[in-house]
């Protein structure tokens, strides 16, 4: 009740630390009233005054933790509290949440974890010192010792090199087909033959075997399902009219209409081809990575397998299988393939190859995802490139001179630069439809200003990636940690591989040195490891508005598991010491211990010492006991170093299948049998809005449905949208959720045809206007003021600044049903009648017998039959969007923005028939690319064919 008014009091307590003794300075800034006691003395006062008010106040600290309080007072207005801190003869820094610790037992935690901290920055200074030392060694021993020969030597790809470079990888192994048969059904027997379902649906919204179950709930399937229907209506989905008064849908680029692995779902969108679309993502990226190590970094069948299953059954790819960026997780492999392939074999079939591979990155459907695969692929071709010059040079050759290798490098690099090139094209009728969408919407927190690229996660949570559920389970963390940003987990034998291949050194020649180098870059970069180092990609312009936590740890899986499987393969070599693999298991078991050591008063104050023993703890500690005896029975020789890599290899599968979460629901078709309620709504056949409160009809589910609903749920938004929900409707509430009750009694709630709301069957009228005609597992609630679709006004204001639009709507004198507010003069100011006051157009009633009537609506076409007797406007409260076209009587006619969000167009007396229709520029300019795309690809692979023949 508090809350509804606006009148409520917000208190924040802990401890905060003083690192020297002396005068320290805070500033509390608020709207209304606050306080800011530092160890029960009040330092600040902020009185209760209305409008943002900074008062500052000075105190003298002791070094150590000292108990904050701060107090606000919302009385109306605003909720706006600031408080900036510092010594009294210095700037003051801004004061942030994670600054205070709540209890004693985390400051208690906090000092175990800094000194831990100052270890690593000693250790990390000197492990850098040393590697540092260690490469230059190398590097200045091998340039004298070839610097007599290297102006004499030219790089030179030898014929033996290039034939043993054209075979190609093969799954026809029996074992190795049985292999991948046999994971697959061991990690997904309940769904193979249980009858449980990968799905995030279910009773509750809270799935706890994947980390964002609304992701797909709530965002990807109803779409897939809407993208369906309209596919099987011969219709292209484009336009999504079901969600935020319209919205674009190919150009949300999430929605990947157009990739062809979700084409499965448009044909069949049951449950059953939903698990095995899932299913089929996981093994593609198994088989994809399997090839790439077989190939190309010249693994065995086991080793290949080995590193195979560490990235297909990571924690990232498991966690997160049922979210759409993992489209391009599991072509990262592929792209990895198809570069390695154009560096080693130039030529137009592996550049139009690996630009096949690009676009379908690209339209995978996520912006970030993507852009992080492309980035680590470029990277790697570009770590070949050098790599493979560097070789060269250092051969028995003759080497070029240096504009001559320049040119090399160059020309290397601008085959990728093609390649990348074809794949925009080929991915073009998404990508520019989704770059006009971005510059015309809301991007929310990927906005520049909030700057997400600098967003890491505790150091304390690297301990995840080898105890993963150490603070409890997806969704059920004991310490109150969310899992959102979580990067998954690799294991314990996986980090045990990849760090006793990092001891042995064997992790800094040829290709591990890239993937070596890319594990040290998510650490660092992703776990603030240096602040100075996070700020500076943070800073850079796309990872500046890009999750890196949260997107990045695919490249991450891929690279421990590249490692993993180059260790098993070393260790086939027997080129393995052992005393390293020992000690890297030692290093896991006193991980384990220096977690226990931190952790344990939290433990006590949760209540938590009996999950840890029991659940957390023991699988760790038992899989580093078995490794630790299988590498002591290989230094007693009792047993080969086949032997133990063949049970390493089954330790890590094992261990994997044991974290990977079983608590999926029972397999059930939310949208073949809807429940009661929905198919109440469906009866109905005017074309209305709904709007869902109480967690009811979550948003973006009733597209599934074919329901039209206000509220909407996406990365990117219509910008007039949230402007227009935040301003008109109530602020700090867009239409994104169904939780927060908005002023329902709203009258801009009827102009954009809202009919129903659904909400709890015990729950009240959300307005006095409102009519219970629905209760029984839900409430339904008619509104018997609303709005049709479209319907005709004969006046007009035209207000050119949107902000004085704004004004003019929120005005008591301002009725939406009989006039409307235009932001451009119209085309003919001859049509509307003289005589109006400034600013205004039309006169005389407001309403005649003017009727408009809905005879048509598919997503991407709305046709209207209406009867005008004067002069006036066809309001259709659509969102105003680029691309949409208006006929009248088979004329095109300009589309007017109106009342700042919808559409209308001018008609003239008489009975018309309009048409809107969405025909987008961005849209018709990337299928002809997409389409120009495509010859390339086709006569690059004619003309190698041909060329192969003629040779």
């Amino acid at each position: 009740e508090e809350l509804a008014t606006n009148r409520f009091s917000v208190q924040w307590e802990g401890y905060l630390e003083v690192e020297h003794s002396g005068p320290y300075q805070f500033a509390l800034e608020s709207d209304d009233g606050s306080w800011l006691e530092v160890d029960g003395r009040r330092v600040i006062d902020n009185g209760g005054v209305h409008g943002a008010k900074e008062v500052k106040g000075e105190v003298y600290l002791e070094e150590g933790f000292r108990r904050v309080r701060i107090q606000y007072f919302q009385s109306g207005g605003a909720f706006r509290i600031k408080v900036r801190w510092g010594k009294a003869e210095g700037e003051l820094a801004p004061l942030s949440g994670d600054a205070v610790l709540p209890t004693m037992a985390d400051v208690e935690t906090h000092r175990r974890y800094q000194k831990v901290r100052t270890f690593l920055l000693i250790l990390e200074v000197t492990l850098g010192a040393g590697l540092g030392c260690k490469l230059l060694t190398g590097f200045l021993r091998t340039l004298l010792r070839n610097l007599p020969r290297l102006r004499k030597r030219r790089i030179v790809l030898t014929s033996r090199l290039i034939e043993a470079l054209k075979g190609r990888f093969s799954l026809t192994t029996l074992w190795v087909v049985g292999g991948f048969i046999l994971v697959i059904l061991l990690f997904f027997y309940d769904i193979l033959f249980l009858g449980y379902t990968l799905l995030a649906v279910g009773p509750s919204l809270k799935a706890y075997h994947v980390i964002d179950p609304a992701a797909s709930g709530l965002h990807h399937e109803p779409l897939v399902q809407f993208a369906s229907k309209t596919y099987k209506q011969g219709l292209i989905p484009l336009w999504n009219p079901h969600s935020a008064v319209g919205t674009p849908l190919n150009a949300d680029m999430q929605s990947a209409v157009f990739f062809p692995l979700n084409f499965l779902l448009f044909l069949n969108p049951s449950t059953q081809m939903w698990d095995f679309f899932m299913i089929l993502r996981i093994l593609m990226a198994g088989v994809l990575a399997y090839g790439f190590f077989r190939r190309f970094l010249e693994l065995k069948e086991l080793a290949a397998f080995v590193g195979a299953a560490a990235f297909m059954f990571s924690g990232h790819l498991i966690l997160n299988l049922n979210i759409v960026y993992i489209n391009a997780a599991i072509l990262l492999p592929g792209l990895l393939y198809a570069s390695e392939r154009l560096l080693r074999v130039p030529g137009v079939k592996n550049l139009s190859l690996t630009g096949v591979l690009i676009g379908l990155t690209v339209l995978g459907g996520h912006p970030e995802s993507t852009f992080f695969a492309l980035f680590y692929t470029s990277g790697y071709y570009l770590f070949g490139c050098l790599t493979c010059f560097w070789k060269a040079a250092c051969g028995k050759q003759p080497a070029p001179r240096l504009p001559a290798a320049a040119r090399g490098l160059l020309g290397r690099l601008s085959l990728f630069a093609g390649a990348a090139f074809i794949g925009f094209l080929l991915s073009s009728i998404l990508l520019i439809p989704f770059l006009e969408f971005v510059k015309a919407g809301w991007v929310g927190a990927h906005d520049t200003f909030f700057k997400i690229g600098l967003v890491t996660l505790s150091p304390s949570r690297l301990f995840e990636l080898w105890v993963p559920y150490f603070w409890g389970p997806v969704h059920d963390t004991w310490d109150g940690s969310t899992w959102l940003f979580s990067p998954g987990y690799v294991g314990m034998v996986g980090t045990l591989l990849t760090v006793a291949l990092f001891l042995q050194g064997l992790a800094f020649q040829g290709k591990s040195l890239f993937f070596a180098g890319m594990i040290f870059f998510f650490l660092i970069k992703g776990y603030g490891l240096s602040t100075t180092f996070n700020d500076f990609i943070g800073n850079l312009p796309l990872f500046r508005v890009s999750y890196f936590t949260r997107y990045f740890p695919a490249e991450f899986m891929f690279s421990t598991a590249a490692l993993a499987g180059i260790f098993i393969q070393r260790l086939l070599e027997g080129r393995v010491r052992m005393r390293e693999l020992g000690f890297s298991i030692l290093l896991g078991l006193a991980s384990i211990g220096l977690l226990i050591w931190l952790n344990y008063a939290r433990w006590l104050e949760y209540n938590k010492l009996d999950y840890a023993i029991r659940q957390a703890l023991p699988l760790p500690v038992i899989l580093c006991l078995i490794a630790g005896v299988g590498t002591w029975l290989r230094i007693k020789k009792i047993i080969s170093s086949t032997v133990l890599a063949w049970v390493l290899g089954i330790l890590l599968i094992s261990e994997l299948f044991f974290w990977m979460p079983k608590d999926h629901y029972k397999r059930f078709d939310l949208y073949a049998d809807p429940p009661p309620f929905i198919k109440f709504l469906q009866q109905d056949s005017e074309v209305f809005r709904v709007y869902g409160l109480d967690g009811f009809l979550y948003p973006n589910t009733a597209s599934g449905y074919g329901l039209s609903d206000i509220g909407f749920l996406n990365a990117v938004v219509n910008r007039r949208y949230i402007d227009f929900s935040v301003k008109l409707i109530r602020p700090y509430v867009g239409f994104f959720e169904g939780f927060n009750v908005p002023n329902v009694e709203n009258p801009f709630f009827s102009l954009l045809n809202l009919k129903y709301v659904v909400t709890s069957p015990w729950a009240p009228a959300p307005a006095p206007f409102f009519t219970q005609v629905y209760r029984q597992e839900a409430g339904i609630y008619r509104n018997e003021r609303f709005f049709p679709r479209a319907f005709i006004v004969h006046r007009a204001e035209i207000l050119p600044d949107p902000e004085a639009v704004i004004r003019r709507l929120k005005e008591e004198s301002f009725d939406p049903r009989t006039q409307i507010v235009l932001e451009e003069e119209v085309e003919d100011p001859a049509l509307l009648r003289p005589g109006s006051v400034e600013g205004s157009v039309g006169s005389g009633a407001p309403l005649d017998g003017s009727t408009a009537e809905v005879i048509s609506y598919t997503p991407s076409r709305v046709v209207v039959r209406t009867h005008v007797e004067r002069a006036g406007f066809l309001v259709l409260s659509d969102a105003y969007f680029p691309g949409w076209k208006a006929l009248v009587d088979g004329s095109e006619r300009k589309i007017y923005l109106t009342d700042y969000l919808i559409r209308s167009v001018f008609l003239d007396p008489g009975n018309h028939t309009v048409e809107f229709v969405y025909r987008p520029l961005s849209y018709k300019l990337g299928a002809w690319l997409m389409l120009l795309g495509c010859e390339i690809v086709a006569a690059a692979w004619v003309y190698s064919g041909v060329t192969r023949n003629k040779t």
